[in-house]
């Protein structure tokens, strides 16, 4: 096993060992692609089938500038309960940089808009976009079996462990890491149900970030 930690090449924790030949990746809150980024010197990289969902069209767009052949992207949202649409606001800096939040996940305009380090928005675009339960994108990218998920969706997390109460997740990903927005009782919570209850052998944790695999 080695695990790589963030603070090293790649941006999330993640056991390259068993990165292999084919592996099926699902980045989950794919930003501009900077995970995938992250790997492109793993060996394989090319032979590797990646499924990205990101709901910020700003993004999937930079994502789609970085052209790479073995990417799927889709502009969605990932849910816990089936629902059709989800308002995202993105927010547009004078850098030209974007930041999304689903307005679903607990984030409060307001209280973006008065935090200080990013009170250099010149302006904030509300839209709707389709969103996917985890089972269901299963179903659509026709497979079972994840080798890698890695999650970072700015709070779509609790939704997505809420609606695993009960279900073997091992059964279906390899491995696992999730960013965690919600705090460190939260983080420990979920290392837990990651052992305990979702089936997974190993648990880990890096700053914010949980890192589990069978």
């Amino acid at each position: 096993m080695h695990i790589v930690c963030p603070d090293e090449k790649i941006k999330h924790l993640v056991d390259t060992d068993q990165m292999n030949a084919n592996s099926v990746i699902v980045d989950i809150g794919a930003s501009a692609g900077e995970f995938i980024q992250s790997i492109f010197g793993l060996p394989h990289f090319n032979t590797f089938k990646i499924f990205a969902i990101e709901p910020s069209k700003h993004n999937v767009k930079r994502l789609s500038e970085k052209k790479f052949s073995n990417v799927k992207i889709f502009q969605m949202a990932l849910v816990g309960e089936k629902r059709d649409k989800v308002t995202l606001t993105d927010f547009v800096g004078i850098n030209g940089r974007f930041h999304q939040w689903p307005n679903i996940y607990g984030n409060h305009v307001n209280d973006i808009q008065r935090n200080s380090h990013r009170n250099e928005f010149i302006r904030t675009e509300n839209y709707e976009v389709d969103c996917i339960c985890f089972f269901d994108f299963l179903k659509l990218i026709k497979t079972n079996r994840i080798d890698y998920l890695k999650m970072d969706a700015e709070g779509a997390e609790k939704e997505f462990f809420e609606s695993m109460c009960g279900i073997k997740l091992s059964k279906y990903v390899k491995q696992i890491s999730v960013e965690c927005h919600h705090g460190e009782q939260q983080q420990l919570s979920w290392l837990i149900m990651l052992r305990r209850g979702l089936g997974f052998k190993y648990v880990s944790s890096w700053s914010n970030e949980i890192y589990a695999c069978i």
